[in-house]
């Protein structure tokens, strides 16, 4: 019960941004000034800040992670004090980060994570926007969940997958090993190994496919494996991986889906290239984008 109280009361702030219709990023400011407020109405000084206001982070963290972390700040004010962690990983590179716990989280391009500097209780969470491969220790006693805007996966010990970006139509999640359950919208879906999910932001409705787990390569170990992948998607997360702006500039090339595997030692412009299997883009390169064309 108190976790699907929790569940709603989180979801709920994301309800308050989107329906303010604001989409720009934050300032320094406005971080400032929504800890300030927080920070009046829990009593100050009981809890630490979840985000430093540098003037990088602020530039690329969207509302709805600001909105997570103030609703952290409020949950746990009544607890003993909390080190509520941040790492945020650029686009063009990765990150690493060992839990408390002893479990390895790799951070792909762009993508954001919130977790405590301990576990106490008798559940383990961590927040997640953006793209991880997760290695979990196992303690059957206390599960561990990783919250996103859009899923909630709770596992005991095992190895997956999940990319759930702000931005992108859909939430991936792969498991390689053990079990795991992901609970999205008023739906549950129970994993075992060789599965993957797919939950669109949009309708929230998942959909079940099967892979694998014997030659599945992940990001991490080196490749990026897309199935059955628009252009638009292969390019959005081209963008953060590379750092580049990447234009399809006719909707012609829209139409087109990919299975395609990339390894981390090509550069951008080879996978471009070999995107285009038919012959019939044009990859000009710009001062600030690169922008495919219809030849």
């Amino acid at each position: 019960m108190q976790y699907n109280e929790e569940r709603r009361d989180r979801k709920g702030l994301y309800g308050i941004w989107i329906d303010a219709g604001r989409d720009e990023p934050l300032s320094g400011q406005h971080i400032s000034e929504a800890y300030s407020g927080v920070e009046r109405r829990i009593g100050g000084g009981r809890v630490r800040r979840i985000l430093s206001v540098s003037t990088r982070v602020a530039a690329v963290m969207a509302i709805p992670l600001m909105l997570l972390s103030l609703w952290l700040l409020i949950r746990d004010a009544d607890r003993q004090e909390i080190a509520w962690q941040h790492v945020y990983v650029p686009k063009g590179e990765t990150g690493q980060v060992v839990l408390a716990d002893g479990s390895e989280i790799w951070l792909n391009s762009d993508s954001y994570m919130v977790y405590p500097d301990r576990f106490d209780g008798d559940v383990r969470k961590i927040f997640l926007c953006g793209e991880a491969f997760a290695d979990i220790y196992h303690d059957e006693s206390r599960p561990f969940i990783v919250e996103t805007q859009y899923v909630d996966i709770r596992v005991l010990g095992t190895v997956f997958n999940v990319k759930s970006y702000a931005d992108d139509s859909l939430t991936e999640t792969r498991l390689v090993e053990g079990s795991l359950a992901v609970d999205f919208g008023e739906s549950s879906e129970l994993l075992r190994p060789g599965d993957q999910l797919t939950v669109d932001h949009a309708t929230m409705q998942g959909t079940m496919d099967r892979f694998d787990t014997g030659s599945y390569v992940s990001w991490q170990q080196g490749s990026y494996v897309f199935r059955n992948s628009s252009l638009e998607e292969i390019v959005r997360y081209l963008e953060r991986i590379f750092d580049e702006r990447i234009l399809i500039c006719d909707s012609e090339l829209l139409d087109n889906t990919y299975f395609v595997v990339f390894s981390r030692s090509m550069d951008l412009d080879d996978m471009l290239k070999a995107l285009d299997v038919r012959s019939e883009m044009r990859i000009l390169h710009k001062d600030d984008a690169i922008e495919l064309h219809l030849r």
